[in-house]
């Protein structure tokens, strides 16, 4: 199996079995695919879907720092999404 085959593999199944996993895990995994470049642009879009789906409400502001940074890193997410979490942010440093 090849390093390629290996990162489709695990992408897949993360997307598959998202619901096993706590949301402060998934932005860990998120962030060990973005530090080394990979992941698809599916698998960005998933993760913008689990924010939107406020299946990330919860997470602290360091995971939350750690979530818009992995997305900074390979250049992904859309610009509402970015906003998004500028404006939560926000609302938590004027907490």
């Amino acid at each position: 199996m090849t390093d390629t085959e290996l990162w489709v593999n695990l992408e897949q199944f993360i997307i598959k079995k998202e619901h096993i996993f706590k949301p402060e895990t998934l932005v860990t995994i998120l962030t060990h695919f973005a530090a080394q470049c990979e992941g698809s642009r599916d698998m960005y879009d998933f993760f913008e879907f689990c924010h939107n789906s406020q299946r990330f409400k919860d997470l602290s502001t360091h995971d939350l720092i750690t979530l818009v940074y992995s997305f900074y890193t390979v250049h992904a997410g859309t610009t509402t999404f970015m906003n998004e979490i500028a404006d939560t942010l926000l609302e938590r440093l004027n907490d």
